[in-house]
C-alpha cells in the first residue's frame, strides 16, 4: 500500500483552531475530537457503481463502526467507511445497515437530510466541505472558504481554478467567520 493522505490536516491556521475553540466546535458535548482518517491512493481504475468489488476497496483501511453525534453514544445499526484517492478524484465507499430504507427528496441540494441519509465531513485548511447523499442518490453539498486564514497564510492564490460553479453567494453572513460563503453545483 501506498503513504495513507490523511483527509483532516494537522496543521489548521491558528485564527481558525482559536474561533473553533471559542465557538465550542472542539470537545463539543465532551466528545473526543473526530480522528484523521488513512485514505490510499488506489491501486487500480475505480468503477462508481455502488458495488465496491474492485480489490483497492477490499485492501482499503476500513473505519467504524461510529457513533451518534450528537451523544456520542453507539448506533443501532453498523455503518463503515473507507477512503480510496488516484490522480483525478477522491473516493467515498460505504456500507451500512439499515432496515428502513426511504428517500423522498429528488431535488439537488434540497431537504435530503429529512430521508435516511449518509453524510461526509471533511475540514481542511481554511476550508470545510459537506457532502449528504439520500437512498435516491440525490445529493446537497456544501463547501465554505474563509478568507482570513488564507489570507495570512498568503495562500489566497489556491481558490483560483479549484472548482466550477454555476451558482454562488459572497459575503459574511453575520457570523464569526468573515469572508467568502457559498453553496456550489459541482
Amino acid at each position: 500500500m501506498s503513504r495513507p493522505l490523511e483527509y483532516i490536516p494537522d496543521e489548521i491556521p491558528e485564527s481558525v483552531k482559536q474561533r473553533e475553540i471559542e465557538n465550542g466546535h472542539q470537545g463539543r458535548r465532551g466528545l473526543p475530537k473526530p480522528p484523521g482518517y488513512p485514505c490510499y491512493k488506489a491501486s487500480e481504475p475505480i468503477i462508481v457503481d455502488g458495488k465496491l468489488d474492485e480489490q483497492a476497496w477490499q485492501k482499503a483501511a476500513w473505519m467504524g463502526p461510529f457513533v451518534d453525534m450528537e451523544k456520542g453514544t453507539s448506533v443501532e445499526y453498523d455503518t463503515r467507511v473507507a477512503f480510496l484517492w488516484d490522480d483525478t478524484s477522491f473516493y467515498a465507499g460505504f456500507k451500512l445497515q439499515e432496515p428502513d430504507i426511504f428517500g423522498f427528496e429528488t431535488i439537488r441540494d434540497g431537504r435530503v437530510s429529512a430521508d435516511g441519509e449518509l453524510e461526509l465531513f471533511i475540514l481542511g485548511d481554511g476550508v470545510y466541505y459537506e457532502l449528504q447523499l439520500n437512498t435516491l442518490n440525490t445529493a446537497y453539498e456544501v463547501f465554505w472558504t474563509w478568507f482570513q486564514p488564507l489570507a495570512e497564510a498568503g495562500k489566497l492564490d489556491r481558490l483560483d481554478g479549484l472548482f466550477k460553479t454555476r451558482r454562488a453567494i459572497y459575503g459574511n453572513l453575520e457570523d464569526d467567520y468573515p469572508g467568502r460563503h457559498g453553496s456550489f453545483d459541482w
